[in-house]
């Protein structure tokens, strides 16, 4: 039997009428979370799925995700990177990666949100795997090493709920500039299960030895395609436990750079000989807790060292050396990135690879599509130390965040006919709870939601100690002047943080309501 800790927070907050044309609009949209109490997600699949008509439609945390939607191409939606070619490609288009000595953040940086559940900023675009000397004679590059490209088959959905995930992707490829483009995908294992096309044209898949993936246009007019594909992908690449022996493997770059890594990891205390598991957690604490700033690591003409030993930089240089130094340890690691972030991947066993974020992640994402569906949230804990300087980062960007999603939801509320701006009622985003002794710290202060329109929660669960409580049952509510109206289910992630939206339903009163939050602990059995 299940016992659970519960706290409670209430925030009061306004929930308002658009007038006219914006009110009509608001109505038609459906609400997207539907609260079904003490049921578990696979009743909740069989209850909403049953009657659907999507291929492909699978539930996540309470939520349908369907199929991308057809029809006309939207000029917001995601547009697939080009790869300049003609004819048949043998080889892959990927060349090479090296760091910079800018380790100051700059302004916002576009990002295209591809996947649903979201995985952003997380979008597998670029990935490096070999480690080779420069052009420079001196400093390493990254390099894709086997660049023969391979076929990728279609695969029937045979895994189950408990050994991977799922995620529909969604973007628009030009074939009128280039017949091959880069494909996204959320790891490097990705299985594909179904592929759409608007309109029907044949495509080949292919995907690289670093797992990067190209879709060509075969025989066909040149046009613009929408492309649709659902995947799998094992859970445990996004956050696994490392218990049981990781074997170290032989390093295999190139002598004089392992020579240089073997030293750097010698200074900075990094354990080379022994279990893999040790080494990583030691890099990963390392490299999170460097810092951006403004002023570059001193200059001695080898970027590796003066990188690691300075400790500043974000997301790209500390993913740069992490990898080279983890490769020196016999760890297959790759670098990935895409248009706003870096991260590394490690092979613990073979075919069994895991994704690490080492932070230093942009001042923010901007974006022009609106994402789809839930945040994906790991189903395990982060196994890797949290240095207080990642943390940080960890608080800045939830913070950036709720500051973008309420922008967004005051553009989205002045669509169509408004009179003037509605008052809305301050609210304290730092509660205690009671019982159990969590705490639910929230991070807008000022809720405007308006029916049939989602509300977006997020925040950070702490327990007594103020460690983030991961893996905390959220339940919200709306308690009005007669009754509550739940809205959904969500659970926290690593660390404690939680970032979730909920509809409002069409039918509900207009009028002063209180934001319910019950947070109950399930990890105490």
């Amino acid at each position: 039997m299940i016992t659970s800790v519960r706290s409670f927070c209430f925030i009061l907050l306004s929930l308002l009428a658009s007038l006219g044309l914006s009110l009509a609009a608001a109505q038609e949209r459906p609400t997207v979370h539907e609260f079904v109490p003490n049921v578990e997600e696979l009743e909740v699949a069989a209850a909403i799925l049953g009657s659907a008509t999507d291929e492909g439609s699978f539930i996540y945390r309470g939520e349908v995700i369907r199929a991308p939607r057809g029809g006309a191409i939207s000029e917001s939606e995601a547009v697939a990177r080009p790869v300049v070619s003609s004819g048949r490609r043998l080889e892959s288009p990927v060349t090479a990666f090296s760091a910079d000595r800018v380790t100051s953040f700059g302004d916002e940086v576009d990002y295209q949100h591809v996947f649903s559940p979201r995985v952003a900023p997380f979008k597998r675009l670029f990935a490096y795997d070999e480690v080779q000397i420069g052009p420079d004679g001196r400093n390493p590059i990254l390099v894709v090493g086997d660049r023969r490209l391979r076929p990728v088959a279609m695969s029937r959905p045979e895994a189950s709920v408990d050994s991977a995930e799922r995620f529909w992707g969604s973007l628009v490829a030009d074939f009128r500039n280039a017949r091959t483009v880069r494909l996204p995908s959320v790891g490097p294992t990705s299985r594909v299960l179904q592929i759409r096309t608007e309109p029907e044209v044949a495509l080949r898949l292919e995907r690289d030895a670093a797992d990067n993936f190209f879709a060509t246009l075969l025989d066909q007019e040149a046009a613009r395609v929408r492309i649709s594909w659902l995947v799998e992908e094992p859970w445990d690449y996004f956050n696994t436990s490392l218990e049981g022996a990781i074997p170290l493997g032989v390093p295999t770059l190139p002598n004089r750079i392992r020579r240089r890594a073997d030293d750097i990891m010698r200074r900075i205390g990094i354990p080379r000989r022994g279990d893999a598991a040790e080494t990583l957690r030691a890099l990963t604490g390392y490299f999170r807790a460097f810092e951006e700033s403004d002023e570059a690591p001193r200059d001695t003409g080898d970027l590796l060292r003066d990188l690691t030993f300075g400790q500043r930089g974000i997301c790209r240089h500390r993913a740069y050396a992490f990898t080279i130094l983890a490769q020196a340890a016999g760890i297959p690691t790759r670098l990935l990135h895409n248009e706003a972030h870096a991260w590394v991947e490690v092979e613990l066993r073979e075919g069994q690879w895991l994704r690490i974020d080492l932070g230093g992640a942009a001042a923010g994402l901007r974006s022009r599509q609106s994402p789809r569906g839930p945040t994906y949230v790991p189903r395990a804990r982060d196994p890797f130390p949290r240095p207080e300087a990642y943390l940080q980062t960890l608080r800045e960007g939830a913070a950036r965040a709720q500051e973008r999603r309420d922008t967004e939801a005051r553009a989205e509320s002045s669509d169509g006919v408004t009179s003037q701006p509605s008052p809305s009622v301050d609210a304290s985003a730092d509660v205690s709870m009671q019982g159990g002794g969590l705490r639910v710290r929230l991070n807008a202060r000022e809720f405007r939601v308006y029916r049939g329109r989602p509300i977006a929660v997020s925040g950070r669960v702490t327990n007594q100690a103020g460690r983030g409580a991961s893996g905390a049952r959220l339940q919200i509510a709306l308690r009005g002047p007669s009754s509550d109206v739940p809205l959904g289910v969500t659970v926290s992630g690593p660390d404690g943080y939680f970032d979730a939206r909920f509809g409002v339903p069409q039918g509900i009163s207009v009028g002063p309501y209180q934001l319910l939050v019950n947070a109950e602990d399930w990890n105490e059995r």
